[in-house]
């Protein structure tokens, strides 16, 4: 289980008709720090807040054991497909302006790229991973870098066919290569080739030593994937129940939705979606013992909500925030 915190921010005035080239994107969870499963170090607390245009999170650990403590800390990422989006707009991968700093100082982290092979299925609107193989090393045989895997070759051009020819995306790589691909059964298709078909697994990874009966303050932050187009803000034909809105702000949202002047070109009110994953509490001792989120508004008449296990109360204009102790998300 995993905790999804989706953050819905929207403004509650008249807007301009947007327009976005693509359909839209859905947010990308992304969440905090991790490493194997420890009964040693503890989680004091930890501050996560978010906007439309930053995650940052705030941790104080603590060894509690006699001895100091040398692990490899990781925060991974959620699996995304290798195939570019169509529109070329960036709502997956690695996320931009990403920082790891420990007590102040900034920290030097590696980037792991593992592709893979993935078989799923679907239940209760969650992805369940049936199967997985490993094809890192395929690939790199073949003669792809890490940064070629983690990130394929975006600028490419649509190739009409005539006279029976084949028509597709022609990809900004050699055909050898394309064929090498295709052949292992990690592209689909020849020289005019759809795409990869591998999903990529990326980490950043760390040693960390976190000294006996001592606090460690580590702190993160990075670009959050927002979700925007026809996906994002209030529309009354879709399902806004990940947002539990309260039943005073789904009634404003109905009259403001009933004015064309409040709409964007989608029909919806426009704002922005915005998802925070929290799972890695339950790597560390007892989870979480002192946890607050958050939320920074754009604006004084935003309307922002958030599923939560715990009441969100305004404490400023543009502040809301929920205060936890002893927290043990999923």
């Amino acid at each position: 289980m995993k905790l999804v915190i989706a953050v819905l921010l929207l403004i509650a005035c008249c807007f301009p008709q947007l327009t976005f080239a693509n359909d839209g994107f859905a947010a990308l969870g992304v969440g905090g720090v991790t490493i194997s499963k420890t009964d040693k170090i503890a989680i004091k607390n930890e501050v996560l807040d978010v906007s439309y245009d930053k995650i940052h999170v705030s941790y104080d650990f603590i060894n509690e054991s006699d001895e100091d403590e040398d692990v490899l800390v990781m925060f991974p990422l959620p699996d995304y497909s290798a195939l570019p989006p169509e529109t070329y707009i960036l709502a997956q991968g690695q996320p931009a302006d990403f920082t790891i700093s420990v007590d102040g100082k900034p920290v030097a982290f590696k980037t792991q790229v593992k592709a893979l092979l993935i078989d799923y299925e679907w239940k209760n609107n969650e992805r369940i991973i049936t199967k997985e193989r490993d094809v890192t090393h395929i690939l790199k045989g073949i003669g792809l870098s890490d940064q070629e895997i983690a990130f394929f070759p975006f600028n490419t051009k649509y190739v009409s066919g005539s006279n029976g020819s084949e028509s597709g995306y022609k990809w900004p790589i050699s055909d050898v290569l394309i064929n090498n691909l295709s052949k292992a059964g990690l592209m689909n298709g020849g020289p005019s080739a759809n795409g990869p078909e591998w999903e990529n697994r990326i980490a950043y990874i760390w040693n960390q030593r976190f000294p006996a009966k001592t606090i460690v303050h580590i702190e993160h932050s990075y670009r959050p994937f927002i979700s925007e187009g026809s996906v994002a803000g209030y529309s009354r034909l879709s399902n806004n129940a990940e947002f539990c809105l309260s039943q005073s702000q789904a009634s404003n949202l109905i009259k403001l939705n009933n004015k064309k002047e409040n709409r964007d070109s989608y029909g919806n009110v426009p704002g922005l979606n915005v998802k925070y994953i929290l799972t890695t509490a339950n790597s560390w001792k007892d989870g979480i013992r002192d946890f607050r989120l958050r939320i920074h508004a754009k604006s004084k008449n935003e309307i922002v909500s958030a599923c939560f296990p715990a009441k969100i109360k305004r404490v400023s204009e543009k502040t809301y925030e929920v205060h936890i102790e002893n927290f043990k998300p999923g």
